[in-house]
C-alpha cells in the first residue's frame, strides 16, 4: 500500500545523511553550511518533493505570514481593485492575504475581525471599518492595524487622502465650469458616516467659498445595503433629477454611485454632460472606458496599497515606518463634465 504521508524535515535529513538543524539551515539560507552538504540536502528535498510546513512554523512563533484585509461591499469595484494591489505588494514581502468582507454590517465586521485574529494574521489592513470602538480596540490589542482611506484612527496607521480637500477639489471644479446647482450624492456603504461628513463638509465649503447658497435638497444619500433593491436607489435619484429645481451637476462620493447616477440620467433621457455633469470619487478602472469617461477624484490605488503593506509589515520586520500618510488628491478630467446647459431640457 502506497503511503500518502507528506515528506517531513526528518525524511529529508535521513535521505541527506545529516541533522534536522542542518536541513533547517539550508531551507532558511544560512551561510555556514558546507557547500557539499547543502547540495545533498537540496537534492533530497527535490527527490522527496518536500515543502516546509509554513503553518506549523508560524504557529510556533504565534504569528503567520498572512495579512488580513477587511473590505466593505464587494459589489463596489473600489474594494476589489485596492485588494488586488495589496495582494501583489504583500507577495513581494513574502506575505499572503486573507480577505474578509463585511458588506457594511457592523455585526459582520465584528465576526470577520475575530476570525482574522483567530487565524493569527500578522496585521489587519482595513479598507472599510465602522469605527466601532470595541472591534478596533480588540484588534489593536492583538495585532498591527492599518487604515486605508477614511479618517485617521488612534488605533493604527492611517494611509489615505485628505477627504475634505478632495471633495472641495471636485466641487470647485464644477463651480469653475459655471455650475451653481450642484448635488452631493453618497451611499451608506461607500464610506463611513464620519467620512461622509468630511466629504460633505468639503463640498459645502467649496460652495460657500463661491458664494453659492446652501440647499439641503441637493444632498442625497442612497441606501446601499445588500438587501435594498436597486429600484429603491434609482427612485431616489429619479426624484433628484426630475424635480423643479434639479441640479446641473452631481458630485458623487464614489465612482460606483456616479455610475448609478449616469444610468438614471440615461433612463430619463438626460445626456451626460450636455444636460448633467457628473464627478465621481475613486478612479476605478471601469470609469476610464471611453463609453463612461468619468471625471473623478483619483485614489492612487497602487501607492495606497504599497504604503499600507509597508506599514503592516514594517514594524513586524523591524524596519522603519513613517506613520500616517495623507496624500494629495488628484482630479482626473474626462468626458462626463462640461459647462451647464444654456437651456434646460426637462427629463422625459
Amino acid at each position: 500500500m502506497t503511503s500518502t504521508r507528506s515528506p517531513t524535515v526528518v525524511d529529508v535529513a535521513n535521505r541527506a545523511g545529516t541533522s534536522r538543524q542542518t536541513v533547517s539551515n539550508v531551507i532558511h539560507g544560512k551561510t555556514h553550511v558546507r557547500e557539499q552538504t547543502r547540495e545533498r540536502v537540496l537534492a533530497a528535498i527535490a527527490e522527496l518533493g518536500y515543502r516546509p510546513n509554513v503553518a506549523a512554523r508560524y504557529l510556533k512563533r504565534q504569528q503567520t505570514s498572512v495579512l488580513g484585509v477587511v473590505v466593505g461591499d464587494l459589489g463596489n469595484p473600489f474594494y476589489s481593485e485596492v485588494a488586488a494591489h495589496i495582494e501583489r505588494h504583500a507577495a513581494h514581502h513574502g506575505y499572503t492575504m486573507l480577505l474578509a468582507s463585511t458588506g457594511g454590517d457592523r455585526e459582520a465586521e465584528r465576526t470577520r475581525v475575530e476570525s482574522l485574529l483567530e487565524h493569527r494574521v500578522a496585521a489587519i489592513i482595513f479598507l472599510a471599518y465602522s469605527r466601532n470602538r470595541r472591534v478596533i480596540e480588540a484588534a489593536d490589542r492583538h495585532t498591527r492595524c492599518v487604515f486605508v482611506g477614511g479618517l485617521p484612527s488612534p488605533h493604527g496607521v492611517f494611509i489615505g487622502l485628505d477627504e475634505r480637500k478632495s471633495a472641495a477639489t471636485a466641487t470647485s471644479y464644477l463651480v469653475g465650469l459655471g455650475h451653481r446647482r450642484i448635488a452631493y450624492v453618497n451611499t451608506t456603504v461607500s464610506s463611513h458616516p464620519d467620512v461622509d461628513r468630511a466629504r460633505l463638509t468639503g463640498y459645502r465649503r467649496a460652495l460657500s467659498k463661491a458664494g453659492i447658497e446652501r440647499d439641503d435638497a441637493l444632498v442625497v444619500r442612497l441606501d446601499s445595503d445588500v438587501e435594498t433593491p436597486a429600484s429603491t436607489r434609482q427612485e431616489a435619484l429619479r426624484e433628484l433629477l426630475t424635480g423643479p429645481r434639479r441640479p446641473t451637476a452631481i458630485f458623487a462620493a464614489a465612482d460606483y454611485t456616479a455610475l448609478q447616477a449616469m444610468d438614471c440620467a440615461d433612463g430619463l433621457g438626460l445626456q451626460v454632460p450636455a444636460d448633467l455633469s457628473i464627478v465621481g470619487f475613486d478612479n476605478i478602472a471601469l470609469v476610464a472606458l471611453e463609453r463612461i469617461s468619468l471625471t473623478t477624484v483619483a485614489y492612487p490605488f497602487d501607492e495606497l496599497a504599497r504604503l499600507s503593506v509597508e506599514a503592516a509589515v514594517g514594524v513586524l520586520e523591524e524596519s522603519s515606518t513613517d506613520g500616517d500618510r495623507v496624500l494629495e488628491p488628484t482630479l482626473i478630467v474626462r468626458g462626463s463634465t462640461a459647462p451647464p446647459p444654456r437651456r434646460r431640457r426637462d427629463p422625459r
